[in-house]
């Protein structure tokens, strides 16, 4: 994940707004990771409305363990995302007594 600021103390509102800058550019890294401190009210109603993720933790691999789940996520989102969008051209058969190459580049023969 791309680091945009570090700082000690509470996660506040105008780190949420700061967040909230990469959910036009890539909205999975509109993220604040709060390690061992507390999230003012304010910040936390702020990234509900705006859609940014607040993950906190007292021990580091705690959120480390919820980052790698939250990114893990993203990507099986990204992936489904994408598959709808697939849109697969012909259906095919494999013939078995025409492969001619088993190595790249692959040469078989084909049934459409």
């Amino acid at each position: 994940i791309p680091v945009s600021g570090i700082h000690i103390g509470p996660a506040l509102k105008r780190d949420v707004t700061r967040a909230s800058v990469m959910l036009d550019v890539k909205p999975e890294f509109a993220v604040i990771l709060a390690l061992y401190v507390r999230v003012e009210r304010e910040a936390l109603e702020l990234a509900e409305s705006l859609g940014v993720r607040i993950m906190t933790a007292k021990i580091s691999d705690q959120l480390f363990d919820q980052c790698k789940a939250y990114m893990a996520d993203m990507e099986r989102r990204k992936r489904t995302e994408a598959a709808a969008e697939v849109v697969l051209a012909a259906e095919i058969t494999i013939l078995p007594r025409h492969v001619f190459r088993t190595h790249e580049p692959i040469v078989v023969g084909v049934q459409v």
